[in-house]
């Protein structure tokens, strides 16, 4: 309560009083004849009874931030209406204390109906916290919303035997025995209602989000449904874990090996364990590409709210597995060839990642471009313009993919027949050209030898 009360107190302003228990959602009438407030301590420390609620009784403390209510221990008993001198007592039966739940206490009311049953309901004091905040923490929540968590502040503990139909929270409208606050758990967060058994304390949270995705060569986005299932027996025993569906576009950047382009569907759960010392976090999930399955293992911290990033987290783990099958040159040629990678166009594009980037000879290109499925003469069309291979050596690296020579001859004499065909014109021009240069330097000669005898006579 704020300060500024303190003088109502004082002076028995019932009407200021009734405003600021108003305000906390405290009804409070605020006529004497219904309230009764005893000063103890001038501007320190008051009582206060409500004659009109079943005698409920605060004590109120004044403090350095302001003026702290508590609701008092108390049985109310009155098995039917009754009247004392100017005092009215309603039927019913109500205990007021403190409970105490996992090493946290509350203030309680308990009501007691001998027809229906009974109903507890009560705040306690602080968070619900185990192992750590980033791994699980029940806070309050703010009842109107749901969404905003009141820290510091610890989760409503409601409990009821009967059915409250006019309940504003659905989940305490049957009989019921819950904690309710705003869960944060592994980086998830929500409004959680934990509900207690003989066997524990069982919590669940879902959440379905969209997630953009940007980590250097990863880009795209996800979209995630997120199912968090868990029980703990106290503070020192908790067992969880989170079904996970995330459903990705994304975009690998491979550099010199391309760029994939993939939608595709992970399957997979969180398992998580505290045991009072040690807290384990795992993900295991698998997911399908072209037919072909890939496994995705990963640890994960407990205590920095990893599951928040997960879908970054498992983005980076797919391009991992892809990064570690390109590895190889032969299956990333058959990727290739399967129209799997984009700026990786033709078999000329190929090759030329094959010598420049595996540092293949090209014998070694050829049995990789026939192991991913291409054609002897798209191979040697490749090789005789990435590797220029003459004749001799296209033979060579044919041979060594394992061609048989009787089709490597007749590659190799359909390649090469146009080029020898071109020496072969270019030697009988040259030699046409020669054999003219000569004719002519012999007239020449000739003329010479004619005009030096003429001189001479």
């Amino acid at each position: 309560m704020p300060l500024s009360i303190v003088d109502a107190l004082d002076n028995l302003e019932l009407s200021k009083i009734s405003s600021a228990f108003a305000k906390k959602k405290i009804p409070l009438p605020a006529t004497q004849d219904q309230v009764l407030i005893v000063v103890k301590k001038k501007g320190k420390l008051w009582s206060l009874t409500n004659l009109y609620d079943k005698m409920k009784h605060y004590t109120l403390e004044k403090g350095d931030k302001g003026i702290t209510v508590t609701l008092d221990a108390q049985l109310y008993c009155v098995p039917r209406p009754t009247r004392i001198g100017q005092l009215s007592f309603t039927e019913g039966t109500l205990i007021n204390g403190a409970i105490s739940i996992l090493g946290l206490t509350a203030t309680s009311k308990v009501e007691i109906s001998s027809s229906k049953g009974l109903a507890v309901a009560a705040d306690l004091d602080k968070a619900l916290t185990i192992y750590k905040p980033k791994f699980f923490q029940l806070n309050a929540v703010q009842s109107d919303t749901g969404i905003e968590a009141v820290k510091g502040k610890g989760p409503r503990l409601s409990v009821s035997t009967f059915r409250q139909p006019e309940n504003p929270i659905k989940e305490f409208r049957n009989p019921h025995v819950y904690l309710n606050g705003r869960l944060y758990f592994l980086g998830l967060e929500g409004e959680s209602f934990v509900k207690i058994s003989s066997k524990g304390f069982d919590f669940w949270l879902n959440i379905v989000r969209d997630t953009r995705i940007k980590l250097g060569t990863v880009d795209g986005k996800s979209k995630e449904q997120l199912s968090v299932l868990g029980n703990f027996s106290d503070v020192k025993a908790l067992k969880a874990a989170v079904d996970t569906v995330l459903d990705y576009e994304l975009k690998l950047n491979f550099k010199e090996l391309g760029k994939l382009q993939l939608q595709t569907q992970v399957k997979g759960n969180v398992t998580t364990s505290f045991d009072g010392k040690n807290a384990r976090v795992q993900f295991a999930g698998a997911f399908k590409y072209k037919s072909r399955s890939y496994n995705i293992k990963m640890a994960m911290k407990a205590d920095a709210g990893d599951v928040e990033q997960l879908a970054s987290l498992v983005a980076k783990e797919i391009e991992k597995a892809f990064a570690e099958l390109f590895k190889s040159a032969e299956k990333w040629a058959k990727f290739v060839k399967s129209g799997g990678m984009e700026g990786v166009d033709t078999i000329g594009d190929t090759a030329k990642v094959l010598e420049k980037t595996f540092n293949q000879s090209a014998e070694d290109a050829a049995k990789t471009l026939r192991s991913a499925g291409h054609k002897m003469s798209d191979i040697g069309g490749s090789l005789k313009s990435v590797y220029q291979l003459d004749s001799k050596d296209m033979k060579s690296a044919l041979q060594g993919a394992g061609y048989a020579a009787s089709s490597v001859n007749k590659f190799v004499s359909s390649s090469y027949k146009d080029a020898k065909k071109e020496v072969t014109k270019a030697a009988k021009d040259t030699g046409k050209a020669v054999s003219k240069a000569s004719k002519k330097t012999s007239k020449k000669a000739k003329k010479s030898k004619k005009k030096l005898k003429k001189a001479f006579r």
